[in-house]
């Protein structure tokens, strides 16, 4: 099974980081898991394990 966590961002508050905990814990149970940030990254992208690969698409404008 892969699991994308998909969140707008990863900044300090209680969202984003039941996302970066979501994906932490489905990686620990060995479920190939996945993170994105939407719109920005974060203090919060020094929480990911490195086993948890972490996207960030780099968006332009409204239509990527």
């Amino acid at each position: 099974m892969q699991v994308l966590t998909l969140i707008d961002s990863l900044i300090a508050a209680g969202a984003e980081r039941m996302a970066v905990n979501i994906a932490n814990g489905l990686a620990a149970q060995g479920v190939d898991s996945h993170l994105c940030a939407t719109r920005a990254g974060g203090p919060l992208e020094e929480f990911v394990e490195e086993q948890v690969p972490f996207l960030w698409p780099t968006k332009k404008g409204y239509w990527i």
